[in-house]
């Protein structure tokens, strides 16, 4: 018979136990770098996506709002545009039909003409009152093409015209332009709006 293997030391026991933990810490080691490793590549992937996807994205209209300046005979309101990289190309005017049945179209020039609608305004807008200094309102949807940075937009907007009726001998009275304010996004038909604004400013006269 063959002599029994010797058994081992407690030395080369804890070497042993101490070799076991080593190995195991190490593997824990290597598992969290590998998952370290997989975290930030993922992160770089959804970055690079989301850089992707924004570099082909459409970019919306910018944000477009007019101003006006009313020249010194109060005669003509110029337009301009509030931000200055926004360049009008063509523009629509549509009044309410009690005042002009029919839109006004311009291209390159951006203009209020007093002369557009003075007539039907004397006639179906209020009178004359001699000594008043209240402005009036006349709604206007102005819906514009501009361009800005190479690209074209459109944009839609409900206007109030302010102005005055001033009186003069013997009868009558001129259209005296005195600004322009934004009152709120065009959305919608653009004759719905204007005709409600209207009738909101002035109502029908009771029989």
């Amino acid at each position: 018979m063959s002599d029994p293997a010797p058994s081992k030391s407690p030395a080369a026991k804890r070497r042993l136990s101490w070799l076991t933990i080593g190995e195991g810490v190490g593997i824990v080691a290597v598992i969290i770098a590998a998952l370290s490793f997989w975290d930030s590549h993922q992160e770089r992937v959804r970055e690079d996506r989301a850089a992707s996807a924004a570099a082909h994205q459409t970019p919306a209209d910018p944000v477009f709002a007019l101003r006006g300046e009313v020249d010194g005979a109060g005669a003509r309101i110029h337009l301009r545009t509030v931000s200055d990289s926004q360049v009008i190309q063509e523009q629509t005017f549509v009044f309410p039909a009690a005042v002009l049945d029919q839109p006004v179209h311009t291209t390159g020039g951006a203009d209020i003409e007093a002369v557009w609608f003075a007539g039907g305004l004397k006639k179906a807008g209020p009178k004359a009152a001699k000594g008043s200094d209240d402005d009036q309102r006349l709604p206007v949807v102005i819906t514009t093409t501009f361009t800005v940075d190479g690209r074209t937009g459109h944009a839609s907007g409900l206007y109030m015209i302010g102005y005055r009726l001033k009186p003069h001998f013997p009868f009558g009275a001129t259209v005296m332009l005195r600004g322009l304010a934004l009152r709120s996004s065009g959305q919608g038909d653009a004759q719905t709006l204007v005709e409600h604004a209207w009738a909101s400013d002035n109502p029908p006269k009771k029989p």
